[in-house]
């Protein structure tokens, strides 16, 4: 795995500018001040509470997961034994809802 500190910062800083959000308006929603925040895309800081990281995923629109492994957690995830398993879930859920029907459907055509 990358180096999660600085993995978890680059993370939340290249989705909240892709998103133009300001780190100011990214600390409100969180509930802690700009500098705080600033830590965290530092990569001083990788801790964020349950409701923080909910409030991060929605709002970055980062998957869970990826926002899990990213503050450095190892998630188990049933069924699937490596990490590259779980890149293609990850990889899976970016995907339009459109899309993910079109694999999907794909996936149960039998030649």
């Amino acid at each position: 795995m990358k180096n999660a500190p600085t993995y978890f910062g680059s993370l939340l800083k290249e989705a909240r500018e892709r998103k133009g959000i300001t780190q100011d308006e990214m600390a409100r929603e969180l509930r802690m001040t700009r500098g705080s925040y600033g830590h965290m895309e530092t990569g001083r800081r990788k801790a964020l509470t349950p409701e923080q990281a909910r409030i991060v995923s929605r709002r970055l629109d980062i998957d869970m997961l990826t926002l899990v492994n990213a503050m450095g957690f190892r998630v188990n995830v049933p069924g699937f034994q490596n990490e590259t398993e779980i890149e293609l879930i990850r990889e899976f859920r970016r995907l339009s809802p459109e899309a993910q029907l079109l694999i999907l459907r794909g996936l149960r055509i039998s030649p």
